[in-house]
């Protein structure tokens, strides 16, 4: 995996300035000039409760999605 990948993220639910207080979940944009690279995951992050998880938002955007985060071999 990329060691650092850009996504924009949007706040669903919870505040995102009280981060460590409260359960957030968030939508994640990977925004690309090519149609065939974008991709939005659902992300909802709890600390207080040591949970994260990942949710696809359409199987479709699975491709753009790993290619964003793998590491190319060139």
């Amino acid at each position: 995996m990329k060691e650092q990948v850009s996504f924009t993220a949007v706040a669903l639910e919870g505040n995102p300035s009280n981060f460590a207080g409260e359960a957030l979940r968030m939508k994640l944009f990977h925004e690309s000039e090519a149609e065939d690279e974008y991709a939005e995951v659902y992300t909802n992050i709890d600390l207080n409760g040591e949970r994260a998880g990942i949710r696809e938002k359409d199987p479709d955007y699975r491709r753009p999605l790993l290619a964003a985060i793998a590491q190319s071999d060139g």
